[in-house]
């Protein structure tokens, strides 16, 4: 009798005709929130970690990855993280023929995200505009929680969670170049960085998880 979608994008694509909707953005858990709380962004950090958390598949833009760290390798302050939704021997067969420059770290599989987004100073989502929209993009709203910088596509749902130039940067994947020079002007730029993570904590906030209690509870009572 009701649709709820995470998204205005998801509202216009998926779109059922005669059913009442409405749009209730995800949110993190409470203790996320708690933890994230506690922590204050630092840019001073070196190196200067870029991380990207995502599925193994192409779409997921891995190869643009290893385009923009290949980019990157000139600075030798930059270090790229990479932590995939996989085992080792996925990620080794993944990897088998691919060259892998040596400032990326790539992990498989974990259980608990919080160090990675401590030790950050920037965080990527390079799902391909044309193969894999966002209908929202849980791992960046966790890294806007604890105010770091990030860099996603210009479609989707994570169009509607970060304001371009403002709480981080839309990007299409495919501008490798642009990403790879963005990343080093940020590394270079504390005072930038901080602005950012200002807003981005300041934005991520209106997706709190009181927020969202709230508009579910209101939904469920006027139903």
């Amino acid at each position: 009798s009701r649709v709820l979608y995470v998204s205005k994008h998801l509202s216009k694509t998926e779109f059922f005709k005669s059913i009442d909707s409405n749009i209730i953005y995800n949110s993190l858990s409470k203790s996320f929130e708690t933890e994230a709380g506690k922590y204050k962004y630092q840019h001073n950090k070196s190196p200067f970690i870029v991380l990207m958390i995502c599925s193994l598949k192409d779409y997921k833009g891995i190869k643009e990855l290893l385009e923009i760290a290949k980019f990157c390798k000139k600075n030798d302050l930059i270090i790229f993280n990479l932590i995939l939704n996989a085992n080792a021997d996925e990620i080794d067969n993944y990897f088998e023929d691919k060259e892998v420059p040596e400032n990326i770290k790539i992990f498989s599989k974990q259980y608990d995200l919080i160090t990675f987004y401590k030790d950050s100073g920037l965080v990527l989502n390079l799902s391909r505009i044309d193969e894999w929209v966002e209908t929202f993009g849980l791992t960046i709203l966790e890294a806007m929680k604890f105010g770091i910088p990030v860099i996603v596509p210009p479609v989707g749902g994570p169009k509607e969670l970060v304001r371009n130039g403002i709480d981080g940067f839309q990007i299409s994947s495919y501008q490798t170049k642009e990403i790879a020079n963005k990343i080093i002007d940020l590394s270079v730029n504390p005072l930038l960085c901080q602005e950012i993570s200002k807003n981005c904590i300041k934005q991520s906030a209106k997706f709190s998880f009181s927020n969202f209690e709230k508009n579910i509870i209101e939904i469920i009572s006027s139903s």
